[in-house]
């Protein structure tokens, strides 16, 4: 305690590699970040994380072993010398260096986070499970079921194998003059293991508000009230149709949430998985909605079977996914680059335009799983969508709102619709 007292009254000087971390952040950034590291902290009175609770906060919980050791001991180096625990000068250091310093300071951290225990070198054994890791972890959502670990097993050893041969044939460890000629040629690892802590300090803004749940739940049936998981969201997962098919996966039914750059807010709810197809198809409990300037829902009218469409590679048709109308005049639909879209007023739903116009800027993109798959729960049924383990897991996306749910209550919502709204619920 005395201690405590004395570094409260008497704070001690921050080294230099913290003050040049420091330097790279706006004074926003790292008020984010120390606001969430005192959520995290164990107690008021210590400034150190220990690593369960490190992992949780970067979502990497769940993550492989060999990242999950590697990138710990990594940021409590960073936190002193005689650090036993992770403290939040180590974090904000260990964050600098991933994303807001030079290329080989960057390279210099990646690696240390593969070689855990300072040997110099990293066993081709070691280095082969990193990579698994990391494909584990860009790859888990779009697993359908077709690959398995065994297929990891084997990807990974033979880039594990590519990887060494930087430090020469016949090679069986890579070292940090090895990993930097690597990075220049295939930066893969590099950007992966550079992503780890992209959770921290840059929590992804969600488009379901409490006030959208209340809204749209009490009109679905009711097991597709209880658990919604986001799966993707632009502003965390990037601008990439590739990445959003691929984190959707086989899951359905699904709710898709839009902002154009105009400010008006809207999606729709497609039951049948987003998969490509030639012409359009779906089911009749699909539905699209408006939520701002204006809300409103728009369930299927039934004059037509145009509910649902999802183009992928095509050359003479629309690659994007959408709803209802026709091919080229839809209903709703996003284009495969994710920047531009379309709402048209359809016959399919009854609807008008959605959109700030008829054609809009994509602000972001958002896409949630209304159900999880029976399997979940059961060890290592991470399934499509839903998994048991995720990266930025454990609340729900508006359990940060109390307030806003008893509002909700309030209102008439008998039912907490929104306490089962996971947070990305997809490594394993």
């Amino acid at each position: 305690m005395l201690s405590w007292i004395t570094n409260f009254l008497c704070p001690p000087t921050k080294g230099a590699s913290y003050q040049q971390a420091e330097s790279c952040f706006t004074k926003e950034e790292l008020e984010a970040i120390q606001k969430e590291h005192c959520v995290h902290v164990l107690s008021q009175y210590i400034q150190t994380v220990d690593d369960q609770h490190f992992l949780e906060w970067a979502g990497l919980q769940h993550a492989a072993a060999a990242l999950k050791q590697g990138l710990c001991n990594a940021v409590r180096r960073l936190s002193g010398e005689a650090a036993t625990a992770i403290t939040l000068d180590g974090i904000i250091i260990a964050k600098a260096r991933c994303e807001k310093m030079d290329r080989t300071t960057a390279e210099d951290f990646a690696y240390d986070i593969m070689d855990a225990e300072q040997q110099g070198s990293v066993t081709l054994e070691h280095l082969a499970a990193v990579v698994a890791g990391c494909i584990t972890l860009a790859t888990a959502a779009s697993n359908s079921g077709s690959s398995t670990a065994a297929d990891h097993t084997a990807a990974a050893d033979a880039i594990a194998q590519g990887m060494v041969s930087f430090n020469g044939e016949g090679a069986a460890a890579l070292t940090r003059d090895g990993y930097a000629k690597l990075c220049k040629t295939s930066p893969a690892l590099n950007a992966s293991l550079l992503s780890l802590l992209c959770n921290i300090g840059n929590p992804a803004e969600s488009l379901l508000q409490p006030a959208w749940v209340w809204l749209l739940a009490p009109g679905l049936p009711p097991p597709l009230r209880q658990d919604w998981r986001l799966l993707f969201n632009s502003a965390r997962h990037g601008m990439s149709y590739s990445t959003f098919l691929g984190r959707l996966g086989q899951a359905s039914p699904t709710l898709l949430l839009l902002r154009d750059k105009g400010g008006a807010a809207f999606g729709g709810i497609a039951h049948a998985p987003w998969q490509k197809t030639g012409t359009f198809y779906g089911d009749y409990a699909s539905s699209i909605f408006g939520l701002l300037p204006q809300a409103r829902l728009y369930p299927a009218s039934g004059i037509n079977a145009n509910l649902q469409w999802c183009g992928v590679g095509f050359t003479q048709l629309p690659n994007g996914v959408g709803f209802g109308g026709q091919v080229g005049h839809f209903g709703l639909f996003v284009d495969a680059t994710l920047d531009t879209g379309m709402s048209r007023p359809c016959a399919t739903y009854a609807s008008p335009c959605l959109a700030s116009s008829q054609v809009f800027q994509v602000d972001v993109v958002e896409a949630w799983l209304l159900q999880p798959p029976e399997e979940e729960g059961q060890e290592g049924g991470a399934g499509t969508a839903s998994g048991s383990s995720s990266r930025g897991a454990g609340l729900s996306a508006l359990d940060k709102a109390k307030a806003d749910r008893q509002i909700l209550q309030w209102a008439g919502v008998d039912k907490n619709y929104s306490a089962g709204v996971k947070d990305e619920p997809i490594e394993d």
